[in-house]
């Protein structure tokens, strides 16, 4: 529900006054300046996880493939098995190395599509990559092991990487009782995805789950099957930064979201909307239709296709 008297927001000093439109601002992104590892969480934050400890996404999250197992498919049909993630076994330069991730039946075949990387073994570096590959509707979701309640600000770092059409990234606020009809599975699709007899997980939540959508550099807030709200953005061909992306609930029916950028600005743009209300799961998800088919019409896997997405610092208050 929207209005003012939804929740007691203690971070709206940091967010600063909501504007109606989008703005630029200078800034540089998580690359530029000290790594926010270094610090530790940052003050008021309900759930911090920078991936500093390799056994840290082990340990504190839960991990699911959600849609269609390719793996149990018959040869003619066509399944994708086996694909690129940025980085090889060393974790070495994502430009420059890559390794084979494969997936077989259920979701204990699915474990090698998360993996965390210390890159040059220094903490400080320490972030978490989902590689996809599929050839119908998959996501690869993960998510912290606890309940949050009246969440206001979510924030994480993610790589802009150009990944073509048929791969995008979702931070979904999952309501308990949308939880609760799909024991186990929090890959739950946005709009434009919840056509049971359309490309889709067949996971579909309820008018009181939300949360954002990032797709080819854009940014969006929904709710249920309704986009409140969208900016768009630049993507970039490097695939080791990793940018702050934040939707922050002001408490009077209006989301706001920033995003760092490859140039250094940081957009900010507030749109209508508010974040799920009472005790939520937030789920981060790998999303992918098709990847191959959507990058380049080839529907093939190619040398310049992208899998891989990075994510860092993630913040829930």
């Amino acid at each position: 529900m929207n209005g003012p008297t939804k929740r007691i927001r203690t971070l709206r000093s940091i967010v600063g006054v909501a504007v109606p439109a989008m703005v630029l601002l200078a800034g540089c992104p998580d690359q530029c300046a000290p790594a926010p590892q270094t610090f530790g969480a940052p003050a008021g934050v309900a759930f911090f996880e920078d991936f500093s400890s390799p056994n840290a996404f082990y340990e504190r999250f839960d991990r699911g493939w959600s849609g269609q197992d390719p793996a149990t498919w018959p040869a003619n049909a066509g399944p994708v098995l086996s694909w690129l993630g940025d980085h090889d076994g060393g974790c070495g330069d994502p430009n420059a190395t890559s390794r084979v991730v494969s997936i077989g039946p259920g979701q204990g075949g699915k474990e090698g599509v998360f993996y965390p990387c210390l890159p040059g073994g220094d903490p400080a570096k320490g972030h978490l990559m989902t590689a996809v590959n599929t050839a119908g509707y998959n996501i690869a979701w993960f998510s912290p092991r606890q309940v949050f309640s009246n969440v206001s600000r979510v924030c994480w770092d993610q790589n802009s990487t150009q990944e073509g059409g048929g791969k995008w990234t979702q931070v979904v606020l999952v309501t308990m009782s949308d939880a609760g009809r799909y024991p186990g599975d929090l890959g739950f699709v946005g709009p434009g995805f919840q056509d049971p007899n359309g490309p889709t997980t067949r996971v579909i939540p309820s008018g009181a789950t939300g949360g954002a959508k990032v797709f080819q550099g854009g940014f969006e807030i929904w709710r249920g099957n309704d986009v409140t709200g969208s900016m768009s953005g630049p993507t970039t061909g490097d695939k080791a930064p990793r940018y702050q992306h934040c939707m922050i609930d002001n408490g009077n029916g209006t989301v706001t979201m920033t995003q760092a950028r490859p140039d250094g600005s940081v957009a900010s743009q507030t749109v209508r909307g508010d974040l799920p209300n009472g005790d939520v799961r937030v789920v981060f998800q790998d999303d992918n239709y098709n990847p191959d088919k959507h990058f380049d019409g080839s529907e093939r896997a190619g040398p310049n296709h992208t899998y891989t997405w990075h994510w860092d610092n993630i913040q829930i208050t």
